[in-house]
Parts: C-alpha cells; structure tokens; sequence
C-alpha cells in the first residue's frame, strides 16, 4: 500500500509499477459492536469515540496527515441518515 511505501520509501530501493488502481483501495472503518450480543461492551464510548473520529475537524486532520511531502490517508466519513 502506498502509506507502507511512504513510510520506508527512503531506505528501501523499489519503484512504483501500478498506481491509482481501484484494487490498491485499503478503506478502513470504525463500528460499535452491538450491546445485546457483547454485553460488557462500553456502546457509549464507542459511539463518542465514533463521532470524534468522524467528525469535521478529525477528518480534516487525517486528510492533512503526510508522510515525506504524501497524503497517506483519504477520509470519506459522511453523517449517517
């Protein structure tokens, strides 16, 4: 993945064959697990602790994160509906 490459791209000697490509997509996510089934879940938090990550501010940060002058990460968070 690209961020692997940023990250070791000045002590490693490869060269970029493939990029762009929908298959090299590496999506992340963030979900509560459900209270019913995990009782001993903290839901709560978890869903705090999913608002602070995809809110404004947050995503604007991790969109602004770089490593060697690259954007490792494209945030797409949306407010659910």
């Amino acid at each position: 993945d690209c961020g692997t490459y940023y990250a070791y791209a000045r002590r490693i000697a490869l060269k970029v064959l493939l990029r762009g490509d929908q298959v090299l997509h590496n999506p992340y996510g963030i979900i509560a697990v459900n209270p019913k089934t995990h009782p001993n879940v903290e839901y709560e938090l978890a869903t705090k602790f999913i608002g602070y990550m995809t809110s404004a501010p947050v995503q604007r940060r991790i969109a602004d994160y770089r490593k060697n002058n690259n954007q490792l990460f494209y945030p797409d968070a949306t407010s659910p509906e």
